[in-house]
C-alpha cells in the first residue's frame, strides 16, 4: 500500500504491511483508526478510502473462499467442465450453496435479496403481533453545508492542518463549510445519523407517533452525501381505517387525510408569512438567499424568533424554482398537441 499512497506513510510507517510494528491483528480496526487519524489526512484523500474498501473486500472474499470450499465443497472441488454437467442434469446444489453463502458479502445480488427477506419478515412479526403495518414512508437527507453544530465538530477537525480555514468556518463561511464537509464525509455521516436518532426519539415519537421503523442509508450519486428512507409503523391505524372506509369518496378522502395532515402532523401547503411578500423566497416573493440563509446555520436554541425562524426553514428547505429538469415530460405528452418544449421560467 506504500506503493499507492507514499504521502500517506512516509517510511512506510503505519501501513498495513509496517515491518517494524508487525503484523495488524485487526484490518477493520487498523482502517477506522486511519481515517479517524487527527491530520484528517486519510479521510480527506480522493482514493485511499475507497482503495482500502475494495483491498479489505478482497481479503474477505479471499478468506471467505478458502472457508467454503472446505466446509462446503471439500478438498476436491468440481470443475467447471463438471459443474455444467451437473446443472444440465438438474442438480443445482452447488448453485444454491453459493448463493447462500454469498449473502455475506456486502453489496452481493444475494446480499441485497437478504436484505429485502429481513424487511418482509420485520413486517410480517409486527403484522403477526397486531402493531399493524407500516403506514409512513420518509426521506432524509443532509444539509450538510448549512448545520452550524456540524461546523463546530469541523472547525476542530480542520484546525490540525489549516488554521485560515478553520477562522472560516467559525464565522460560517459558505464556501468553506462546503469544502469541509466534502473532505470529512466521515464526520459528516456520524452526524447526520446522530441526527435522525434523536428526531426519532423526539419528534419522531412525540408527534408522528413511531413505534418501529427499518431505515436504509443510501449516498447521493451526485455529491455522495449520505441521506435514508424510513419504513415506520406509527400509532395512526385508526386514521388509517377512517381512510379506507372513506374509499368510495376521494373527495371525503382527501378533505379527512388533509385535516389530519394539518392538525396531528402539523403539515400544510401553506407559507407562514402569508401574504407578506418580504419574507416569501424569490421568484414567489421578494426575499433573497441572504435574507434568510444565515439563520439556517443556527441551532434551535439560538432562535430568538419562532416564526420568523419558521419562515426562514420554509424558504430555505421547502421551497425550490423548478428547472427544466422538474419539468421533464414523457415521450406521449410532447406528441400532445400544444404541448411547450421551451418554458420561460423567468
Amino acid at each position: 500500500m506504500v506503493k499507492s499512497f507514499p504521502t500517506l506513510f512516509p517510511g512506510g510507517l503505519g501501513d498495513v504491511y509496517d515491518n517494524k510494528r508487525g503484523e495488524v491483528p485487526n484490518n477493520y480496526n487498523w482502517a477506522n483508526h486511519l481515517i479517524r487519524y487527527q491530520d484528517g489526512r486519510f479521510e480527506k484523500h480522493r482514493i485511499w478510502s475507497l482503495y482500502t474498501d475494495n483491498w479489505l473486500k478482497r481479503n474477505d472474499n479471499g478468506s471467505n473462499g478458502g472457508f467454503f470450499l472446505k466446509t462446503f465443497v471439500g478438498e476436491n472441488p468440481p470443475t467447471l467442465q463438471q459443474l455444467k454437467v451437473r446443472i444440465k442434469e438438474g442438480d443445482t446444489t452447488f448453485i444454491s450453496k453459493i448463493q447462500h453463502f454469498s449473502a455475506k458479502i456486502r453489496g452481493s445480488p444475494a446480499y441485497w435479496r437478504l436484505q429485502r427477506q429481513h424487511l418482509t419478515t420485520w413486517m410480517y412479526y409486527h403484522a403477526a403481533h397486531k402493531h399493524g403495518p407500516p403506514t409512513l414512508f420518509m426521506t432524509f437527507s443532509c444539509a450538510e453545508n448549512h448545520w452550524g453544530d456540524l461546523a463546530n465538530i469541523l472547525v476542530d477537525r480542520v484546525a490540525a492542518y489549516d488554521s485560515i480555514k478553520a477562522d472560516q468556518l467559525r464565522q460560517r463561511n459558505f464556501k468553506a463549510m462546503c469544502e469541509a464537509a466534502r473532505d470529512h464525509p466521515l464526520i459528516v455521516a456520524e452526524f447526520f445519523q446522530k441526527r435522525l436518532e434523536t428526531w426519532l426519539a423526539t419528534v419522531g415519537k412525540d408527534v408522528f407517533k413511531i413505534k418501529n421503523h427499518w431505515g436504509a442509508y443510501e449516498f447521493a450519486p451526485g455529491r455522495g452525501m449520505i441521506h435514508v428512507h424510513l419504513l415506520a409503523i406509527a400509532d395512526n391505524m385508526e386514521v388509517m381505517k377512517t381512510y379506507y372506509s372513506l374509499r368510495g369518496n376521494k373527495e371525503k378522502q382527501l378533505e379527512y387525510i388533509t385535516r389530519y395532515a394539518r392538525e396531528e402532523l402539523f403539515m400544510t401547503a401553506e407559507h407562514p408569512a402569508g401574504n407578506n411578500k418580504d419574507h416569501v423566497s424569490a421568484p414567489e416573493g421578494t426575499a433573497q438567499k441572504d435574507d434568510f440563509m444565515p439563520d439556517l446555520q443556527k441551532s434551535f436554541t439560538e432562535c430568538c424568533n419562532v416564526k420568523q425562524d419558521l419562515m426562514n426553514l420554509v424558504n430555505g428547505c421547502s421551497m425550490h424554482f423548478c428547472n427544466d429538469n422538474c419539468l421533464r415530460h414523457s415521450k406521449q405528452d410532447k406528441k400532445r398537441e400544444g404541448y411547450v418544449t421551451n418554458i420561460n421560467l423567468s
